[in-house]
């Protein structure tokens, strides 16, 4: 192999995780909060960003870059002091990604001065994790076309008796129903058109 060749190709192989922009992923979740109304003015509005940003990018060995009492950061319950703008590899690579955060939060991905390995953080998700399905719950098949394509089965609770099974009800009469009665009992329902809810 020319010599050339291997040089780029040992660059290209060895080059920082840093040198890989995920600006892109910044601005989707900005995005993604601005469409929820959340709130991103000040040092918490930022991390709110920052944050999620890290937590999808764990697979990847970003955490959060973790701030004392007396540095400017946002504090959350129960996890710590953080940058409200950066994240950082574990070898104390860091990232700005944010310009003129806690105001306009414009999207970036620029390589700053390194920190400490010390003060790396595994990131954590800000959003409320969702419930397996109880152990009761399973989805059952074998219903005829003109049956609802939507099967539940659950130990506890039981159906009305009003929702009896009744030769006049049509399958999406009988789908309604188990849906009422799954929302009734909080349980996660599946459909076969759609994705569980």
């Amino acid at each position: 192999m020319n010599p050339i060749r291997l040089l780029l190709v040992l660059l290209l192989v060895a080059s920082p995780v840093a040198a890989q922009d995920h600006t892109d992923v910044v601005a989707a979740v900005k995005a993604n909060l601005v469409a929820q109304g959340v709130d991103l003015s000040g040092p918490c509005g930022a991390f709110q960003i920052t944050g999620r940003v890290a937590f999808l990018l764990r697979g990847e060995n970003w955490g959060l870059v973790a701030k004392t009492a007396g540095q400017n950061g946002c504090t959350v319950q129960g996890h710590g002091r953080y940058a409200v703008d950066a994240v950082m590899l574990p070898d104390g690579t860091v990232v700005d990604m944010l310009i003129n955060a806690e105001t306009e939060n414009i999207p970036a991905w620029q390589s700053t001065g390194p920190q400490p390995p010390s003060n790396w953080r595994a990131p954590f998700s800000l959003d409320p994790e969702i419930p397996p399905p109880p152990q009761n719950f399973r989805i059952i098949s074998g219903f005829s076309d003109h049956d609802a394509t939507l099967g539940l089965m659950a130990d506890t609770p039981t159906p009305p008796a009003e929702w009896g099974r009744d030769d006049e009800n049509s399958g999406a009469r009988e789908a309604n129903r188990a849906i009422e009665w799954a929302v009734r009992a909080r349980r996660r329902v599946c459909r076969v058109c759609s994705v569980c809810t």
